[in-house]
Formats: C-alpha cells, structure tokens, sequence
C-alpha cells in the first residue's frame, strides 16, 4: 500500500507541475503577445513621427525661402522709392528751370 500511495503521491505532483508550467506558459504566451503588439503600435508611431517631422522640415524650409524671398521684394521696393525720388527731384528741377526760363525770355510785342 504505501508504494501505491507513493505512486499516486508522485503522479499528483507531477498533474499539479504541469499543471502549472501550462499556466505559466499560457502567461508568457500571453505577454509575448502583448509586447508583439506594443512594438507594432510604437512602430506605427514612429512612422507617423517620421512623416510629421519630413513635413516640418518641408515646411520650415518652404518659410525660410518666404522669408528670403520677401526680404529680396523689400529690397527691390525701396530701391524702386529710391529711384522714384530721383526722378521726382529731377523733374522738380527740369519743371523749375522750365519756368524760371519762361519768366527770364522776354515776351514778343
């Protein structure tokens, strides 16, 4: 009797070790899972992350050349007031000698 009881004594503890290494692999199969799809999500993300910071670069970029560009429009926009002064000044000038050569010349009889 006693290694009849023995006998079943070992063959519980083995039904309760795998029992339990089912369990525990049934968790880490689980968890693996788990973290398989953790890893997809953040790798999902990253491409997102990726595309947004090529657009803003795109777009800084893009800004930048604006800026380049605006500053060069200012620049040909004061340099053309520059040039319509000049032109004014010496109209003034060519108007004023104009007038000053009408009221010089005698009148004819």
């Amino acid at each position: 009797m006693r290694k009849e009881a023995r006998i079943s004594r070992i063959e519980a503890l083995n039904r309760d070790f795998d029992h339990s290494v089912s369990q525990a692999l049934d968790l880490l199969t689980a968890s693996a899972a788990r973290l398989t799809q953790t890893a997809g999500g953040m790798s999902g993300n990253s491409l997102v992350a990726g595309r947004q910071t090529a657009a803003v670069v795109s777009a800084s970029n893009r800004a930048s050349a604006n800026v380049l560009t605006v500053a060069a429009a200012r620049e040909q926009v004061s340099a053309s007031i520059q040039e319509i002064s000049r032109q004014i000044a010496q109209s003034t000038v060519v108007a004023g000698q104009a007038v000053g050569g009408r009221q010089a010349r005698p009148t004819p009889p």
